[in-house]
């Protein structure tokens, strides 16, 4: 009978135990849910205020990058309007009631007033640099690009104070907001008020190559976007400019059509010469299709640009110093 008794108090005690433990877990199979559910729940909430966020900063930036755009049109098509207007009214060397034509060029191009000091400041960075012989007058190439001139005006040196002195005034030119930075469009007004040479200024695809070479040139936040030129980067933009314009005046005389294309017949035609700026070709018309990127049986500037890169093309007739 004790036995028994035993037997049957283990039983019971042991359904007990199996349904206390059943019971247990089922508790925390609920509380568990429970909290994946909350979890969940939290989850979601925070990835519907995330992708809120994420689309009024989305929306934002869609807004000002149209706003810029919007200027920067505004501005292109003033200068564009402008530029019309100067070459219609004006004719190179002296404008009306014999004034200077780079002293009336700021009020009738652009609309912007330049300060009362920038002419003796000008005055001052058209001068020729220390060490250098002033040659009395304009020094043409055969070709017609006054090289002596082009390198006289253009401040390119790192480490010489009167070249960077020269070059702060400069930027004033590209900078007429004083904001830092300088658009495409307020660079070639630079490029036509600063500098006043008449053959760079005409030289609009150089002057495009070198603006999308230095604005990306110096790493760094910009508040205005990429597509905007910084003091920091004005230096390379006229070391790129010198070089992208020797570049674009070789093309031109390669280019006899002047379409703005290089056929075959035309580069093999100029074979002799463009050996004097990159060295011997064994094979032209392989170098042709060769730089002929796209294939199109046309090479274009961007095209010859990049290759003239590669081959440290130098024009024979330029001032390299």
């Amino acid at each position: 009978m004790e036995a028994a008794e035993r037997e049957k108090y283990m039983n019971d005690r042991q359904k007990k135990i199996i349904a206390a433990e059943a019971k247990l877990i089922s508790k925390q199979q609920n509380e568990m849910n429970a909290l994946k559910k909350k979890l969940e729940a939290n989850l979601n909430e925070r990835l519907k205020v995330r992708e809120t966020e994420h689309n009024k900063l989305l929306k934002r930036y869609q807004n000002v990058k149209r706003e810029i755009e919007k200027q920067h049109n505004i501005e292109r098509n003033k200068f564009d309007k402008s530029m019309q207007g100067y070459i219609l009214k004006n004719r190179p060397g002296t404008a009306k009631g014999g004034k200077p034509a780079g002293s009336v060029m700021g009020s009738r191009m652009g609309g912007s007033k330049m300060p009362a000091s920038k002419p003796s400041n000008l005055a001052a960075l058209m001068s020729p640099l220390p060490g250098m012989k002033s040659s009395g007058g304009p020094k043409s190439s055969s070709r017609g690009i006054d090289w002596d001139e082009l390198a006289r005006k253009m401040p390119t040196s790192k480490t010489d104070p009167v070249q960077i002195k020269r070059r702060a005034e400069l930027w004033k030119y590209f900078d007429n907001n004083g904001n830092g930075y300088a658009s495409l469009a307020e660079t070639q007004k630079g490029i036509r008020d600063g500098l006043q040479l008449q053959d760079l200024f005409e030289a609009k695809p150089a002057i495009i190559r070198a603006f999308n070479f230095a604005k990306d040139a110096v790493p760094g936040k910009n508040k205005y976007g990429a597509d905007y030129l910084e003091k920091k980067e004005f230096r390379i933009f006229l070391v790129a400019l010198r070089q992208r314009f020797e570049y674009f005046q070789a093309f031109k005389r390669i280019d006899s059509g002047g379409d703005g294309r290089i056929d075959l017949m035309e580069f093999m035609g100029s074979r002799k010469i463009i050996e004097k700026w990159v060295g011997k070709m064994d094979d032209p018309e392989k170098e042709f299709r060769l730089i002929d990127g796209n294939g199109g049986g046309q090479i274009l500037f961007d095209e010859f640009c990049d290759w003239s890169c590669r081959k440290n093309l130098d024009l024979d007739d330029d001032n390299d110093a």
